[in-house]
C-alpha cells in the first residue's frame, strides 16, 4: 500500500520554532526586569473599592515609658538604696561623697551617694558606714570602733569629716574623708562621735 508523508511544517513555523501554533511567550520581560519589582502587602479583596494601604511605624511609647521610670528612680536614690534590716537602725543619713588618701599622699575622690550610720541592735558594739551610689551599690562598708576619732574641716563650701579605718585588712589602717554640704557637717560630726563612745 501507498502511504503518504507527513506534511512538513511550514517555513513560517519553523522560523518560529513553534510547530504547532503555540502563542509565543513574551521575552520583553528579562530577567533584571523583573527583579526590579517590588512585591506588594496583600489587604484583601477590594471588589471594585481602591485599595486601602496601611503602613506601621516603630512606637516610642516602650521607649518613653523606660525614660519616664529611670528619671522616677533618680529622683528618689534614698528609696532604691534603703535595704530592709530588722537587725540594725539608721542613726543618720544624708548624701556624701568619700575621699580616700592614695600613697602618694594625695585625696581621691571616689563614689557619690547615699551616706548612712548604723547601729546594730542586737550588740552594742557592731557600729558601722555605708554609702551606696543611686542605684543601691555598696561603695564603702567601714566599722566604726570605740574610741574613733574624727576631724571636721570647711574647704570651698563644702564640709569634711577625716577618720581612719580599714576597709581592706590586707591594706590595713587607711585615711578617709566624708564630703557633705555644710548644713551636714555638724549633724554627721556628732553623729560619728555619739556612735564611736
Amino acid at each position: 500500500p501507498h502511504v503518504s508523508a507527513l506534511p512538513l511544517p511550514s517555513k513560517k513555523n519553523d522560523t518560529n520554532n513553534n510547530p504547532f501554533g503555540f502563542v509565543p511567550i513574551s521575552t520583553t520581560n528579562t530577567v533584571s526586569d523583573i527583579s526590579t519589582i517590588k512585591p506588594t502587602n496583600f489587604t484583601g479583596f477590594s471588589f471594585g473599592a481602591a485599595p486601602s494601604i496601611k503602613t506601621s511605624q516603630p512606637s516610642n511609647a516602650s521607649n518613653n515609658t523606660h525614660k519616664d521610670d529611670d528619671a522616677k528612680e533618680k529622683d528618689k536614690p534614698a528609696e532604691v538604696a534603703r535595704e530592709k534590716n530588722e537587725d540594725e537602725e539608721v542613726t543618720f543619713e544624708t548624701r556624701s561623697k568619700f575621699l580616700k588618701m592614695t600613697s602618694e599622699k594625695k585625696w581621691k575622690a571616689y563614689s557619690t551617694g547615699v551616706l548612712r550610720l548604723y547601729k546594730s541592735k542586737i550588740s552594742d558594739s557592731s557600729k558601722k558606714i555605708v554609702l551606696r551610689d543611686d542605684i543601691g551599690r555598696v561603695q564603702l562598708n567601714l566599722g566604726i570602733y570605740k574610741g574613733m576619732t574624727f576631724t571636721k574641716t570647711v574647704q570651698k563650701n563644702k564640709g569634711y569629716v577625716g577618720f581612719a579605718a580599714v576597709a581592706e585588712e590586707k591594706v590595713g589602717l587607711e585615711k578617709f574623708q566624708l564630703m557633705v554640704k555644710l548644713e551636714n557637717l555638724d549633724p554627721l560630726f556628732q553623729s560619728l562621735q555619739e556612735l564611736a563612745k
